[in-house]
């Protein structure tokens, strides 16, 4: 199984094809914006690294969020768009998840993994794993002061661009906390989870994105005009 894999949530862009449980090319690169202009370009390219060619692919793998507005919309609709011209099967995977799996896959230690991603709104994105990586409920908006009410005391694994956010406050209520290096969503990382739900049988289908706030545009009053 051949899968290509892609994430545009966060800060950066990673890219990486996936063959029978391992990775066959990868690329990655920092970037605060542009990614819808970097993403395609770096899908051809770890396509070429590997060999590969866009009919050879099994599956396709994208990242559904959270992170933001404009790098989520540039990677689901590349995906969406690469899914319907292939007809190629579709993963989604939440931004969550791959950064939980990157972080137990670096430091394999017992206990949960929490990922804190930074809204750069003065709160975070978060959401809870126990030690098998199952959620401990939704991802949720918090004060990073309050992300402890989403595990139990005892161990954990920190995922995330904002655990710096959130450590100290952990520590000072009695958690036992480990950084892990895992900061940003990694397309290998991706393709893994996707190849094993489409070993599984799990469905197929056109992913929407995982917003948990709106964006910050909303529609003018009236459709912009100036009296009804």
């Amino acid at each position: 199984m051949r899968i290509l894999a892609f994430d545009a949530a966060l800060a950066g862009c990673s890219a990486a094809i996936w063959c029978d449980s391992q990775i066959e090319a990868s690329r990655a690169q920092a970037m605060a914006r542009g990614q819808s202009e970097a993403l395609l370009a770096m899908v051809r390219a770890v396509l070429a690294d590997a060999g590969q060619h866009f009919t050879d692919l099994d599956g396709l793998a994208v990242t559904v969020g959270p992170g933001s507005f404009t790098g989520l919309r540039a990677g689901l609709a590349a995906a969406r768009g690469m899914a319907l011209a292939s007809r190629l099967p579709l993963i989604g995977v939440t931004t969550f998840e791959v950064l939980a799996a990157s972080a137990r896959e670096a430091i394999p230690t017992p206990g949960a993994v929490l990922v804190l991603i930074d809204t750069h709104r003065r709160d975070v994105y978060a959401q809870a794993f126990d030690a098998a990586l199952r959620p401990m409920g939704d991802g949720r908006v918090l004060a990073p002061d309050d992300a402890g009410r989403l595990l139990a005391l005892g161990p954990v694994t920190l995922a995330g661009d904002a655990q710096a956010l959130v450590a100290p406050g952990l520590v000072a209520g009695g958690w036992s906390v480990t950084l892990s290096p895992a900061v940003a969503p990694d397309a290998r990382r991706l393709a893994a989870l996707a190849a094993e739900r489409l070993a599984r049988g799990a469905p197929a289908d056109m992913p929407a994105p995982l917003y948990l706030r709106p964006p910050e545009a909303t529609p003018a009053l009236l459709g912009g005009k100036l009296r009804p």
